[in-house]
This record gives structure tokens, C-alpha cells and sequence, in this order.
């Protein structure tokens, strides 16, 4: 429930192989703009400057309670995970505050 772009970050360290299967996201209360991506960022490497995982990223204005299916990147090597890698969020030109935003990510041991 943070209000500004920089509130959002890591949320998974890889303690192994992982395959990213599907990401999804829901939001209790949709802001007025803005949108959110999932990132893959390996050791070392700051938020925001990840490989996003996501062909296009969620649409925080969308209507609310309503669950929304990403779209993987055709890029296969990003959607493998190593031992120290994060996935992390990142948001951009989010005005308004989008409250209980939820991503899932499903993953695969690989």
C-alpha cells in the first residue's frame, strides 16, 4: 500500500534453480495511473535495472478484485532463476495509491 514508485522491491531470493511458470496480480484499489513489471535481478545489480519478466506490464488503473495473467517474456534465459538471483517489482508513473496489490509467481525447481 505505498503511495510513491520506490516503496516497491525484492520480494524472492532464489536459493536454487527456479523456472518462472506464470505471473499473475490483483489490487484491492486501483490508482489513477501507473503501471507495475516484474524484474529479474541477478546479485549485484540495483532495483529497476532487472530483466523485466513481463511482456507488458500490469495496469494499476485496471478495475479492481479483478485477477490479471501476465504475459512471460519470449526471452527464455531471463525466466530462469540461479542461486542469488531476486525478482523484484517495480512501478512507473503511478499517481493515486493502489492498495493491497498482490503478485504470485509461480515457479518451477529446475
Amino acid at each position: 500500500e505505498a503511495a510513491d514508485a520506490g516503496s516497491y522491491g525484492n520480494f524472492f531470493n532464489s536459493d536454487s534453480s527456479w523456472k518462472v511458470i506464470s505471473i499473475t496480480e490483483v489490487h484491492r484499489v486501483a490508482s489513477t495511473a501507473g503501471t507495475i513489471q516484474v524484474e529479474k535481478l541477478t546479485s549485484g545489480t540495483a532495483k529497476a535495472s532487472g530483466n523485466n519478466l513481463l511482456a507488458t506490464a500490469f495496469d494499476l488503473t485496471a478495475s479492481a478484485n479483478t485477477p490479471r495473467f501476465g504475459v512471460l517474456t519470449i526471452t527464455k534465459a531471463d525466466l530462469v532463476l540461479r542461486r542469488g538471483d531476486r525478482l523484484g517489482s517495480k512501478i512507473t508513473g503511478l499517481t493515486g495509491t493502489p492498495e493491497d496489490v498482490c503478485i504470485t509467481v509461480i515457479l518451477q525447481k529446475s
